[in-house]
C-alpha cells in the first residue's frame, strides 16, 4: 500500500510541472524557469539563453511524454549551461526520482536529492520543492530498508 502511495505522489508531482509554484508577478529577467519560481538571475549570453530555453522546453516536453531518458539528457544540458536554473533542477530532480524509483536505484534517487536541494537553495519558498525533497528522503529510507530482490540463478 505504501509503495502505491509513493508512486501516486510521484505521479502527481510529474503531472503538474510548476503548478504549485506560479507567482502573480514576473521576475526582473525573463529566463526560462525563473517565471516558475519568481527569482532574479543574471542575464546569459543571448545565444546561450536561446539554447537553454530550447533545451528546457524540450526536457519538459519529453518529461510530459514519459520519455525520461531523453528528458534527462536535455535537462542535464540546461544545468550544464546554466547551473542556477531552478526550473531545470526541479524537473531533473523529478526525472531522476522517477527513473530511480522504476529501477530501484538509490544512486539515481541520491542524484535527484542533490538537484532538489540545489533548486531549494535557489527558491527556498517553493512548496513543490519542499514536498519533492520529502518524497525523495522517504524513498531513500525505503530503499535502504528494503533492498531490491535478487533474481534467481538460472538452472
Amino acid at each position: 500500500m505504501r509503495t502505491m502511495s509513493t508512486c501516486l505522489v510521484c505521479l502527481a508531482l510529474l503531472a503538474a510541472p510548476g503548478a504549485a509554484a506560479r507567482r502573480p508577478w514576473k521576475p526582473a529577467v525573463a529566463v526560462p524557469g525563473a517565471q516558475a519560481v519568481g527569482v532574479r538571475r543574471p542575464l546569459l549570453d543571448p545565444a546561450v539563453r536561446k539554447r537553454v530555453e530550447q533545451r528546457y522546453a524540450r526536457g519538459l516536453a519529453e518529461l510530459a511524454r514519459g520519455r525520461y531518458h531523453q528528458a534527462r539528457a536535455a535537462l542535464d544540458e540546461v544545468v550544464r549551461l546554466d547551473p542556477d536554473h531552478p526550473g531545470a533542477r526541479r524537473a531533473l530532480a523529478r526525472t531522476l526520482l522517477t527513473l530511480g524509483y522504476m529501477r530501484w536505484s538509490p544512486a539515481l534517487v541520491r542524484a535527484a536529492r542533490g538537484h532538489a536541494l540545489r533548486a531549494r537553495a535557489l527558491a527556498p519558498s517553493d512548496r513543490e520543492l519542499r514536498l519533492l525533497a520529502e518524497l525523495i528522503e522517504s524513498l531513500l529510507a525505503r530503499m535502504q530498508a528494503a533492498p531490491p530482490a535478487k533474481k534467481p540463478a538460472p538452472e
